[in-house]
């Protein structure tokens, strides 16, 4: 998205580089929504507070297939249910 010709990109953070689990996300994104059961992928603190990606699921049947960690970055799993546009 651009406003008055300057880029804008929500994962950048304040000083304006992306941060690395952002970079990993973008780079596994789509290897991970092509996996059965996967309805989204997101950067979202982990319970200590740490960066990590957060892998919504249609239910727990795909939660075997999903990763601890990717590139030293710790993946998560929620089972969402079905997420569909309104």
């Amino acid at each position: 998205m651009t406003s008055g010709g300057i880029e804008y990109d929500p994962e950048q953070d304040d000083a304006g580089s992306v941060s690395y689990a952002a970079s990993v996300l973008a780079r596994h994104e789509d290897a991970l929504l092509r996996i059965a059961g996967v309805q989204g992928c997101m950067i979202a603190p982990d319970a200590s507070g740490e960066e990590a990606i957060l892998v919504l699921l249609r239910n727990a049947n795909a939660k075997d297939q999903i990763p601890a960690e990717i590139d030293g970055v710790r993946v998560r799993t929620r089972v969402s249910g079905a997420i569909e546009a309104q």
